[in-house]
């Protein structure tokens, strides 16, 4: 599942029918869209049926991108990892056959990257018979998979949980699933290394993150490993814990002191230009405030002349 940022949808393909994680399960290849009322059925062909997919929206393309996943045999007995790329217009899927393909895998960590306009998949399992999880980097760029071979990497895994940061310009990387066992670290990816984070206190296995771009921080929801499953949150900031936030309520007030206030400043941006992170290139047409248009994201204090 991911947000589609152009068409304001969330989008989602395929999936298992049962909570078999291990073992392999009927699979689905519909495509469902959340319009924020109603989930509607937007296709039922394109990628063949499958669970475990990598899936983001590639804001500069407008599309959506999918990657692997595994399939099932007809018995339901063993699964088949997956090696094809696909884009989602809201329309039609679309395969695509660039000339160098990453080795199948399902449950991959993938997001993508505005200001480099590049998608970012890492690891995933490539066989459960035996396990064999993989630790390499590849990046899509509209048109071809490139395999990123940095000094360092983190630790091989598999359903990792991977937001991009716009105020650092990283894709954070958390979490995970080794051969051994469950990882409880975090990463980030500037677009040429690896580099590992030391932060105060563990959330464990994480189940979920999103980046929450008014708060300039990622969150984090549950875990799950031999221990048992959690529904604890916690929040992951690159700044004291007594550092004031912009708020980005009216465009009067400067929260956090830095001289800016309202959409001048650029840690407003997801409600003045959600469609548009600080640095990257968008389109004309995209959404901001100033362009007569009251969006979700806007309100009468912060953008009055679209909100009235």
């Amino acid at each position: 599942m991911t947000y589609d940022s152009v068409r304001d949808r969330v989008v989602m393909f395929g999936g298992a029918t049962t909570s078999a994680v291990l073992n392999a399960s009927p699979v689905k290849d519909d495509t469902w869209e959340w319009d924020g009322i109603g989930w509607n059925l937007a296709a039922t062909t394109g990628p063949s049926a499958r669970r475990l997919a990598a899936l983001t929206f590639d804001t500069a393309a407008a599309v959506t991108v999918l990657f692997g996943g595994s399939s099932t045999n007809s018995d339901q007995l063993t699964i088949t990892p997956l090696d094809d790329t696909w884009t989602w217009n809201g329309t039609a899927w679309t395969e695509r056959t660039p000339p160098t393909v990453p080795p199948a895998r399902e449950s991959a960590a993938i997001a993508y990257d505005p200001i480099r306009k590049r998608v970012v998949m890492f690891g995933g399992t490539a066989s459960y018979v035996p396990l064999r999880s993989l630790g390499d980097t590849w990046e899509w760029d509209g048109t071809n998979w490139i395999e990123r071979t940095p000094a360092s990497s983190p630790p091989a895994r598999a359903a990792a949980t991977m937001s991009y940061d716009p105020g650092r310009r990283r894709i954070l990387l958390a979490a995970g699933r080794a051969d051994a066992g469950s990882l409880e670290d975090a990463w980030e990816w500037d677009g040429m290394a690896w580099t590992e984070l030391s932060p105060q206190g563990s959330p464990g296995p994480i189940i979920a993150t999103i980046y929450n771009p008014l708060e300039q921080r990622l969150i984090a929801f549950g875990d799950a490993d031999y221990r048992g499953v959690s529904n604890d949150t916690w929040a992951l900031e690159f700044r004291t814990p007594l550092a004031k936030h912009e708020l980005c309520i009216t465009g009067d007030i400067d929260d956090d002191g830095d001289g800016l206030a309202g959409c001048a400043d650029p840690d407003c941006w997801a409600r003045c230009t959600p469609q548009c992170p600080p640095g990257a290139t968008c389109a004309a047409t995209a959404s901001r405030c100033g362009d007569a248009a009251c969006d979700p994201l806007e309100n009468p204090s912060l953008c009055p002349a679209d909100c009235k």
